[in-house]
């Protein structure tokens, strides 16, 4: 059954060149939606699929935590589509090591990408958002920001938390021209930035604390996003959602 839930809608994802910003792109291409990957590399596969759908997809290469690529993203977005409905602050780094290793600009490095571009993007949408009194947030925040990363270090479990104030007041904040705000709090997902740290026993470890037994895929996430910023979920605003196999 095709999926028209998002016919027509603008929708910009940040860090959508792979993993879960890549899938959660392509899901709202193939449900009709006119669609922005946003994100600092270009990658062939990603061309590649913008190339299939060459009147509603376009490719911006962009720093998000960079307040003058981010107002150039969002203008060349309206531009193009004549709209910004959906917003997903998606784009994120880790710096894995622990506290004492950890220089002062390696720590300002994660919170610029991971929250700051939230803000930046956030802010610069508000406008279109408000002015057309429609609009849907969804932020990636992790189970790290819910509790403790067990690999990515403790710049990036702030940095997540951090997503999920934001959120909260943000809803709260943009409510009254019906623009909802949610987030998202995945677990350890199949993405290049979990295999590029997971050994054999981290992994083992891992899936012994997941009742699910296994872990995810960016679809999965992908799914859970889509559906925070479809009608159906339009009484959810403020709400940050799990998505973890159970672990908690």
């Amino acid at each position: 059954m095709i999926d028209y839930r998002f016919n027509d809608k603008t929708v910009i994802v940040t860090g959508s060149g792979s993993g879960i910003g890549k899938s959660t792109a392509i899901k709202y291409l193939n449900s009709g939606a006119n669609v922005v990957f946003a994100s600092k590399t270009e990658r062939e596969d990603v061309l590649d699929v913008i190339k299939s759908f060459p009147s509603k997809s376009i490719f911006i290469k962009a720093d998000v935590s960079d307040e003058g690529d981010v107002e150039s993203m969002i203008k060349h977005a309206f531009n193009r589509f004549g709209s910004i409905d959906i917003l997903v602050n998606n784009a994120g780094v880790s710096k894995g090591m622990l506290l004492e290793d950890t220089a002062s600009n390696d720590w300002d490095w994660v919170m610029a990408n991971n929250v700051k571009s939230c803000f930046l993007c956030t802010k610069h949408v508000i406008p279109f958002m408000k002015n057309q009194r429609y609009g849907k947030i969804v932020n990636v925040s992790s189970i790290a920001g819910r509790d403790k990363s067990m690999v990515l270090g403790a710049s990036y479990s702030t940095s997540k938390a951090a997503i999920i104030g934001f959120t909260r007041h943000m809803s709260s904040e943009l409510a009254k021209f019906n623009i909802n705000v949610n987030a998202v709090c995945p677990s350890q997902t199949k993405t290049p930035l979990l295999d590029a740290l997971l050994t054999e026993e981290i992994e083992e470890a891992l899936l012994k604390k997941i009742p699910l037994g296994y872990i995810q895929s960016p679809d999965q996430v992908a799914n859970v996003i889509l559906f925070l910023s479809s009608d159906e979920s339009n009484y959810m605003t403020g709400s940050i959602v799990d998505i973890n196999g159970g672990l908690l």
